[in-house]
């Protein structure tokens, strides 16, 4: 039997223009999980679209993306 991988979409109780994308590593961790966050506004020169910091754990996999619109 194939084990399904499981993802998550959840939008901030206090600002609706906020959501996280837990990707299936992150459920494999337990919370507090994330040792680098990268946003993408500081990777790619001149980048005009919303907020979107990408999460990883101390393996270096990426476990959940942050999306501020």
């Amino acid at each position: 039997m194939k084990e399904i991988s499981m993802m998550s979409l959840t939008v901030s109780d206090d600002d609706p223009t906020v959501g996280y994308l837990k990707l299936p590593r992150h459920h494999e961790l337990k919370e507090g999980v994330v040792n680098k966050t990268i946003y993408l506004h500081e990777v790619i020169n001149n980048y005009k679209g919303p907020d979107i910091n990408l999460d990883f754990n101390e393996d270096g996999f990426l476990i959940g993306i942050e999306i501020v619109g």
